[in-house]
């Protein structure tokens, strides 16, 4: 640490005491490293966000402040040993070398990830409200602003109760999408679709039951958060009995 400390040192911006600093994994948590300019990672390893946590420990926010403008940037290189005379991918081949298999399952393990989170972001209040803004907003920059804040407040608190009890009489908007390279299945759940954005527009009536009345009375009273897990509850458990599914609260 004393190393790092020198390391870090406002004096030390162009390498003046130490140039070079040779770390294991464990300068991947828990670590900030100012003014790198480059970055050799030598091992690779089986989950890529290994290697994004360590580009993380030198990418942060004033990391390079002590840097001119022109230097703020870091060169990243990451290295494998490979045979020279099997230069084709042959899939299992046992030319491979252990980098260059770890780099594969790696990116593969990576992109699925990608998926999830992407389908995740998809099944979100906060998609909905991007996609509204978005269509509403006739200024194509994407600078977040008061304005798209205070915006972004107003839809939920007038749409969100409407919106809750659709999703809740639509359940079987769950569907399962395959993944070929994997055979494995992820919940989708679809309250990004079109269709539920504009039935959600169309009905001015949906408060007029006594069910719905009751459906708004007990989920005005909540938290957001406290309403998303009552719904993400309600879907694991198939509950239809709406005083049966607010019963903890």
């Amino acid at each position: 640490m004393e190393r790092l400390s020198i390391f870090n040192d406002i004096n030390n911006r162009n390498g003046a005491s130490i140039k070079v600093l040779l770390g294991s994994d464990i300068l991947s948590e828990s670590v900030d490293i100012m003014n790198v300019r480059q970055l050799h990672i030598l091992t690779p390893h089986w989950n890529y966000e290994k290697i994004n946590q360590i580009i993380g420990r030198i990418r942060r926010v004033g990391s390079h402040d002590a840097l001119p403008p022109d230097q703020r940037n870091v060169n990243i290189y990451l290295y494998m040993a490979y045979n020279k005379d099997y230069e084709f991918e042959y899939e299992n081949s046992i030319n491979y070398s252990i980098d260059y298999v770890k780099y594969i399952i790696s990116e593969k393990k990576y992109n699925q990830a990608l998926r999830y989170n992407e389908a995740l972001q998809n099944a979100s209040i906060e998609a909905l409200i991007c996609k509204n803004k978005s269509k509403n907003n006739s200024d194509d920059t994407n600078t977040d602003t008061i304005d798209s804040f205070q915006y972004s407040k107003n839809y939920l608190d007038e749409n969100l109760s409407k919106y809750l009890s659709i999703v809740y009489y639509k359940n079987k908007n769950i569907e399962y999408n395959s993944q070929n390279a994997t055979q494995n299945h992820y919940p989708l759940l679809k309250i990004g679709d079109e269709k539920i954005v504009n039935y959600i527009k169309n009905m001015e009536n949906l408060l007029e039951t006594n069910l719905m009345n009751e459906f708004y009375n007990i989920i005005s009273k909540l938290l957001y958060t406290e309403i998303l897990e009552i719904l993400k509850y309600g879907f694991k458990l198939n509950l239809k009995n709406i005083k049966y599914l607010f019963s903890p609260y």
